[in-house]
């Protein structure tokens, strides 16, 4: 053999082991993440089995029809300050969710208390004058439950601290009945007001629905012009959408599938 194709022997010889090289580890790359696809398939099944006996907390016996309208309560990795301010809320604020066409509201778990946001909208905003004189002004109210009777009313006349009080339909009128779980704060805003409220777990039976009364000077302006919006829709009768929650024993669940090296992260 001459020389000359010797060298080319040596020289395609060269040019095949980097290839070989190649095409080795697209192999050993393709084994590897089929590997790890089975065991993150294997990991994912046996969590939805763990998963699949356990109820979905706050839920309880609501219809299905009602869900659309299902107030999720966010966890929360500390807890906010009732100042009437949204940036100390450990999640995305992105996540508002509609009060009919009054304005927006957040919902927050931490531990067993529920931390709620309210952000509405009024450029006409009104407050009581004195009590028991109409009108009655600009307020909040919170339904926990379907008990049409326990509406709670969230007013003040002028900002600041806050404290819940029992309220009836249709006037929906100040009692001086306070639940005094229920506590808040009231800010005005260059748009409107917003309201920063904090209650117990154990006082949402199942189900919570928030709903606006605004109050505003009609066009005559010897009288006054009273609209209500609420969360849930129309199609969902009296009853306010259910209440959502993740339970703390879901990351302990979870914990259990934590594989070594690796992260596990919840997506709410």
């Amino acid at each position: 053999m001459s020389l000359r194709v010797q060298l080319l022997a040596v020289g395609l010889l060269a040019l095949a082991i980097p290839w070989a090289g190649y095409r080795y580890v697209q192999e050993l790359e393709g084994a590897l993440r089929n590997g790890l696809e089975q065991s993150l398939l294997a990991s994912a099944n046996t969590m939805a089995a763990a998963l699949e006996l356990q109820p979905l907390a706050g839920a309880g016996t609501a219809s299905v029809d009602s869900t659309s309208d299902a107030v999720y309560a966010h966890p929360l990795a500390s807890p906010p300050g009732l100042d009437g301010y949204i940036d100390d809320w450990t999640f995305r604020t992105e996540s508002g969710r509609p009060i009919g066409n009054a304005g927006l509201y957040w919902a927050g778990l931490h531990q067993r208390t529920v931390y709620l946001f309210i952000r509405v909208s009024d450029a006409d905003l009104i407050y009581q004058s004195a009590p028991t004189e109409i009108p009655y002004g600009d307020r909040v109210l919170l339904l926990s439950g379907a008990d049409q009777n326990g509406w709670l009313l969230v007013h003040r006349s002028g900002p600041g601290g806050l404290r819940a009080q029992y309220s009836r339909a249709p006037l929906f009128a100040p009692t001086a009945e306070f639940e005094d779980r229920v506590t808040g704060f009231w800010r005005e805003t260059v748009t409107g007001y917003d309201v920063e409220l904090r209650l117990p777990l154990d006082l949402i039976r199942g189900r919570l629905g928030l709903a606006v009364i605004d109050v505003d000077r009609s066009a005559a302006g010897n009288d006054y012009d009273v609209t209500l919006e609420r969360s849930w829709s129309a199609g969902g009768g009296s009853n306010p959408g259910i209440f959502v929650y993740r339970p703390q024993y879901l990351d302990s669940i979870g914990r259990q599938f934590v594989q070594s090296g690796r992260r596990m992260r919840i997506v709410d």
